[in-house]
């Protein structure tokens, strides 16, 4: 029989919610951790074919010493216009506690612009 062992490690960095909270309480965002939330997941598309139907922010780790961004579970993804995976980005940034604030207006809304940039002209 195999080796049935996992072997997790723990990533520097802090997940997305933890970075938008962090970035409400300082009341302007740090668009470097969204412009990289935006090329890995074209990247990821790039390379799979795949976009993520459901873009749970708690599933990206930012290690801003670094400044890597770390995709995690891909439980939920399917062929489809990366578009539907940029509006779920949009949807969770506004939804997160508290609600539709205006810098997660601001932010939401760059990361549209972002993706589309990305899906109309390649890499910026």
């Amino acid at each position: 029989a195999g080796d049935k062992t996992l072997l997790l490690s723990e990533l520097p960095g802090m997940n997305l919610v933890d970075c938008l909270q962090q970035q409400e309480q300082l009341g302007k965002p740090i668009w470097s951790v969204w412009e990289k939330l935006v090329q890995w997941m074209t990247a990821f598309h790039k390379e799979t074919g795949l976009s993520m139907t459901d873009v749970n922010l708690r599933n990206f780790i930012y290690d801003e010493t670094e400044n890597m961004l770390y995709g995690l579970d891909f439980e939920e993804c399917e062929v489809c216009d990366m578009l539907i995976s940029a509006a779920g980005v949009a949807a969770f940034i506004r939804t997160y506690a508290p609600e539709n604030t205006p810098l997660k207006q601001e932010i939401s809304q760059y990361v549209l612009i972002y993706f589309l940039i990305f899906v109309l002209f390649g890499n910026p």
